[in-house]
This record gives structure tokens, C-alpha cells and sequence, in this order.
């Protein structure tokens, strides 16, 4: 789930408004959205080229619940500001089906763009040959999107079958959601809309703003 985390402005504290939402949709807590003709939407992985509102601050069920009214109500709240940060933990998992002491190979790693991952992390999390085994972390030289292939400094060699967490750089851009746009998927190539701001990988967290806002003052990707 994404949950806020902080804001780039001089005050930390959440901005939080209520928004129009149709008495049906349905969306979940820690989801992104956007206003679409004045309602809130869910946004999904469908595009993220679009500037977007925030991320919800509670659930709507779409349906009536006595132990929560606002589930089917006209109102929903959104973290909204330009400037609100999000965490989450993306949990996106590369397993080797190849690799050396300067390469991981992962050929399910075909979508996102060449140096996609350059200066991003790989923190192991199985691993029967690396020297710096579970729980450490590599840094990312180089990717190659035709092969699937991490570059770096791999101690001791990379095994097939070797696991490891996939945390972007600081900086990036171009990433996807995952399908009910309640978490970042770092093994998908998306659009403009999401930047990387922070990376804390022994917490697993990836700290990310929406680049992208419709309250904000970005150039909308065309």
C-alpha cells in the first residue's frame, strides 16, 4: 500500500481534502488518482503519462456499510499537495537466470528502458555464491534492456536462481504502477508521471512524488 510520508514544503503536515467520487467507484486505500470530469478515479496502470491528484487517504467501497457510512458517499479524502511525498514497499523481486562477478542477468527484465536501473540498488535476498550475500546491497552501473542485464561489482558471482530486491535510483522517472495503483512496479516500463526521491533499502522503502499533479505547474507529457 502507498502511504504519505512527508512533504517537500516547509511544513511536514498533510494536506488532506475531500473530493467528488461517483456513489459506485470503488477505491482503495493508499491508491492513486485522478479528477476525471470532476469525480475521483482510479487510475490503475493504465497510462502514467497523466498528471494525477494524490493518493487516497481512506477507502470507498462503493457499496453501503453501517461501519462505515462514508463507504458509498459522495466525498473522498486525497492527500492532494504538488509537493506530498509517498512511500511504499515495492517488493519487485529479480531472479538470476544468469550472470558472473560484473553481471546479473534476469530475462524477465525486458521492459524497462536501457539504464533504466543505472545507479539503482540490488539488495540480496538469496544467494548461494555471492560474497556479500543476503541482506547486502549492490550498486547498479549499468542496464541493458534486450538481455535483462544489471551491471556492477558482483563479489564472488552471480548464481542462477540468485534473488534480489530491485530498488530504482534517486532521480528517476518513467515508472509504472501496479494494477489497482496501490504500488510501484519497477519490472514495468511506464510513463512520466512518478519520480524517485528516495531510496532506503535497509527499510525496503521507495520514497516517490507524482511528477506529474493537476494541481501542480508541470508541462503535462505528450
Amino acid at each position: 500500500m502507498i502511504e504519505y510520508a512527508y512533504s517537500l514544503a516547509v511544513t511536514s503536515a498533510p494536506i488532506i481534502e475531500e473530493f467528488p467520487i461517483a456513489a459506485g467507484t470503488v477505491i482503495e486505500k493508499g491508491e492513486v488518482v485522478k479528477l476525471v470530469e470532476g469525480f475521483v478515479v482510479a487510475v490503475g496502470d493504465t497510462d502514467q503519462d497523466d498528471p494525477y491528484l494524490g493518493v487516497s487517504a481512506e477507502e470507498h467501497t462503493g457499496t453501503a456499510s453501517l461501519l462505515n457510512p462514508r463507504s458509498n458517499g459522495n466525498k473522498i479524502k486525497v492527500y492532494c499537495s504538488p509537493l506530498a511525498v509517498f512511500k511504499c514497499k515495492p517488493g519487485i523481486i529479480s531472479t538470476a537466470t544468469g550472470g558472473n562477478t560484473t553481471t546479473w542477468v534476469d530475462s524477465g527484465f525486458t521492459d524497462p528502458a536501457d539504464d533504466k536501473f543505472n545507479g539503482g540498488l540490488l539488495k540480496v535476498r538469496k544467494s548461494a555464491t555471492l560474497t556479500n550475500g543476503v541482506g547486502k546491497w549492490y550498486t547498479v552501473t549499468d542496464f541493458t534492456k534486450t538481455t535483462g542485464t544489471f551491471t556492477g561489482a558482483f563479489t564472488g558471482g552471480v548464481s542462477v536462481g540468485d534473488q534480489a530486491l530491485v530498488l530504482p535510483p534517486v532521480g528517476s522517472f518513467g515508472w509504472d504502477l501496479n494494477s489497482d495503483g496501490t504500488n510501484l512496479n519497477f519490472a514495468a516500463n511506464g510513463g512520466e508521471s512518478i519520480m524517485i526521491v528516495r531510496v532506503d533499502p535497509e527499510q525496503e522503502l521507495v520514497y516517490f512524488i507524482l511528477r506529474l499533479h493537476q494541481f501542480g505547474n508541470t508541462m503535462v507529457a505528450v
